[in-house]
């Protein structure tokens, strides 16, 4: 992949990869670890010299998310090392969004200064809950106060643009208890919501939970709580752009958006991944080999996947039908040199059955049926 050819590849945007978090929350399936000062400063060493590796692919950015893990973890001289090495190859002022995400106890004056100052305009906040008992389950460490003071210190600081995340699924969980966590972000002027479904993976410590007393909420109570969160924020001016993610007019994730939109992307860091020239990569998850591989200049991959014409549109389908505003058919066209209905004619039938709604523009799912959007897919390539 390093070999080829640069012609006509606009990157668009880069997520980088920070693994280390202070605890490990029982739902959490992402590359983690608890990280010393030490580990921390080798990585972040490492990490600036993948983005020299990177940088013929870094002068048309418009979009830097900085996840994890916990970015926040990060020392301040961390951060500003990562960020100096950054602004070699990009215009960090010129970026329509560069993101960084925060756990609640992190957030500081000093953290929230350091950010503005290398231009970040977005936090993503880690809240999941503003319920303390929901918040002890899933072993986060923070509180309701510490996570509401966070947000109003990022606001204080000058950040317009602040995204939380919720989750829910748990046995417990209700409708009323979601509208509450809801509430308590409308009325704070949250600007994005990510509300997402409980998944249990494999190697979590809730899957571990599963083969003793806890059970997950049903799929009938969690199908009334999506509905119930999608008319709910609605009524407070929030668009329903994607599946689990809810914003205020011109707050959509733009970096997300590429994701969803399959543009090219670059992931920096041990477990980061891309997709550039029709391939997807994710560098290795192993430490001491990401090390080794980037020693040698010769990036080691975890996975190196090229897509055939074929699997590039299935892919297209599946990322794009995320949005609720589904996929356009001019786009698909100019793409991909044919037609969307032909290439996929089981559309037709599910137009009919009522799943999916096309317009002038555009086939989407309809909003009543997006949380049944995995087996809308399997309908539509079956």
């Amino acid at each position: 992949m390093e070999n080829k050819t640069k012609s006509n590849l606009l990157v668009k945007a880069l997520y980088i990869h920070i693994p280390f978090c202070d605890h490990i929350c029982i739902y959490c399936d992402f590359y983690k670890m608890i990280g010393s000062p030490t580990k921390q400063d080798k990585y972040v060493d490492y990490l600036v010299k993948e983005i020299d590796l990177r940088k013929e692919y870094l002068s048309s950015i418009e979009t830097i998310y900085v996840g994890g893990g916990t970015p926040s973890n990060l020392s301040i001289n961390n951060i500003k090392k990562l960020f100096d090495k950054l602004s070699e190859y990009i215009d960090l002022s010129k970026l329509k969004e560069f993101t960084f995400e925060c756990n609640p106890n992190d957030v500081s004056i000093e953290l929230l200064n350091t950010l503005k100052s290398y231009y970040v305009n977005r936090i993503s906040l880690g809240v999941q809950s503003f319920n303390n008992d929901k918040l002890t389950f899933l072993r986060r460490n923070h509180t309701k106060d510490i996570a509401i003071n966070a947000i109003r210190l990022i606001k204080e600081v000058g950040f317009s643009k602040i995204s939380c995340d919720l989750i829910y699924g748990l046995d417990f969980d209700s409708v009323d208890l979601i509208k509450k966590d809801l509430d308590t972000l409308i009325n704070e002027n949250v600007t994005h919501i990510s509300c997402y479904t409980l998944i249990i993976e494999d190697k979590t410590i809730l899957n571990h939970f599963i083969h003793f007393d806890y059970k997950p909420l049903s799929d009938d109570k969690e199908a009334e709580i999506f509905g119930f969160v999608n008319d709910y924020l609605r009524k407070f001016g929030y668009n329903h752009y994607e599946v689990s993610n809810y914003a205020l007019p011109t707050h959509e994730s733009i970096h997300n958006l590429h994701y969803w939109d399959l543009d090219e992307y670059i992931g920096i860091g041990a477990n980061a991944s891309g997709f550039i020239y029709h391939t997807h990569y994710t560098n290795i998850n192993n430490l001491d080999k990401y090390y080794e591989g980037i020693d040698k200049m010769n990036l080691c991959y975890k996975e190196e996947n090229t897509l055939t014409k074929s699997e590039e549109m299935d892919e297209y389908l599946m990322v794009g039908f995320r949005k609720l505003e589904g996929i356009s058919k001019n786009i698909f066209k100019n793409r991909f040199n044919c037609d969307i209905i032909k290439e996929y004619p089981n559309i037709i039938n599910l137009i009919n059955q009522g799943y999916l709604e096309e317009t002038k523009e555009n086939i989407k799912i309809r909003e009543d049926y997006i949380y049944l959007m995995d087996n809308i897919l399997l309908k539509i390539f079956n």
